[in-house]
């Protein structure tokens, strides 16, 4: 009795029926089928996003040092959503291309082919190190009223050919408008902060005589970081370039390495994180904390020193090209907005043109979300209208 007892714990004791044997041998087929068929849609689905993954596989902004040491070609490949000043798969603009750098800091692409990124956008800097003419030539018209516009990789046209930048369409539609000239000076530089853009101001405002305004082209990641804004900051996107490799980093586990399918869902639940994390720091930024009021000092600072050299200080803010419909930082926009009026300063806010737009109408690139030649172009009619220009209207 105890060994049929024992044996009751792994089995009924009792060896399966005839009826039994036979039942299972006719499933063994179908448990076959549909461990055959699960197999094959596993590697149908890891296909599928195999090749998901590819078609929508592009390269980041690419830059080339040329033979002119001031000059370097900025390249996109042909996602590129603005105009270009070469295609070098048939212009050969420069004899010498040499890769410089790519703005993802993606180490394999390094050395990479210019026919795989073959539309450039030409970046030529002055002697001072700004993407406009020379000095003597800003100032060749000792006539001619002239405005200072300062600010960041907005301001400056990242992957926008300096005809189509905002500064030089407006320059065009006030010479003509106009019975004297003006020149807009565009002395913007990528990755300013309001520190380096104060610098750039106090620094070039006395080279121009006829000095009669101040543009800061403002956008919403110059103000100084405190220690938290600063700790934030170093997990997140800045929703002006689709870093993929920072994607990786949140993904990239053993476990799922090669499964297409996996990375792909987990990728897009990482960049929504990541754009939860954005927004929050982006709206910290402009509450009350020892970044902010910094940042509302050396704005003070900036309008005095316009003032004191007797020209008008424009404080004009560029809305990030996200979300444009729900655009979730228009409390930040509204602390902006009051400062300025508390200050007495002269404030145009450029969401109001871009609100309830679709945003990926006005990007460069599918991975960089710097506004194109098509909203350069739009900034430049507002600010025609907007600003109190000598014009004969």
């Amino acid at each position: 009795m105890n060994e049929n007892k024992t044996r009751g714990v792994y089995d009924s004791g009792e060896p399966p029926t005839t009826s039994e044997r036979a039942s299972t041998l006719k499933r063994k087929p179908e448990i076959i089928l549909l461990l055959f068929s699960c197999i094959c849609c596993v590697v149908a689905l890891e296909l599928v996003f195999y090749i998901v993954g590819e078609r929508q596989r592009t390269y980041p902004a690419v830059v080339y040092d040329t033979e002119d040491e001031r000059t370097k070609l900025v390249c996109y490949d042909d996602e590129f959503l603005s105009t270009a000043d070469w295609d070098l798969r048939r212009d050969r603009p420069y004899s010498r291309l040499r890769y410089a750098m790519n703005t993802d800091d993606d180490l394999s692409l390094q050395g990479l082919d210019p026919q795989l990124v073959p539309h450039a956008v030409e970046v030529k800097l002055n002697e001072v190190g700004f993407r406009d003419r020379s000095r003597a030539q800003l100032n060749a018209d000792p006539e001619a009223d002239v405005t200072l516009v300062i600010g960041d990789s907005f301001g400056v046209g990242q992957g926008v050919r300096v005809a189509d930048r905002f500064t030089q369409i407006l320059e065009a539609k006030l010479n003509l408008a106009s019975a004297h000239d003006h020149v807009l000076a565009n002395f913007c530089m990528m990755g300013f902060n309001i520190k380096k853009i104060s610098e750039t101001m106090a620094e070039h405002m006395r080279a121009f005589p006829r000095l009669r305004r101040v543009i800061y082209v403002f956008t919403l990641n110059d103000p100084v970081r405190d220690v938290r804004g600063q700790e934030m900051s170093q997990s997140i996107d800045d929703f002006m370039q689709l870093r993929t490799n920072l994607l990786s980093e949140n993904v990239d586990l053993p476990v799922i390495s090669r499964s297409h399918a996996l990375r792909w869902v987990l990728e897009r639940v990482a960049r929504r994180q990541i754009s939860r994390q954005t927004i929050e720091w982006y709206n910290y930024m402009y509450t009350d904390n020892a970044g902010w009021r910094k940042t509302m000092r050396t704005l003070d600072q900036m309008h005095r020193q316009s003032q004191q050299n007797g020209c008008e200080f424009i404080l004009v803010l560029w809305p990030l090209l996200f979300d444009l419909e729900e655009y979730p930082f228009r409390k930040a926009h509204d602390t902006i907005r009051a400062y300025a009026r508390a200050r007495g300063m002269r404030f145009i806010d450029l969401l109001d043109l871009f609100a309830g737009r679709d945003e990926q109408t006005y990007w460069v690139h599918p991975r960089d979300f710097h506004p194109n030649h098509l909203a350069h172009k739009e900034v430049a009619e507002s600010l025609f209208e907007r600003i109190e220009w000598e014009v004969a209207r």
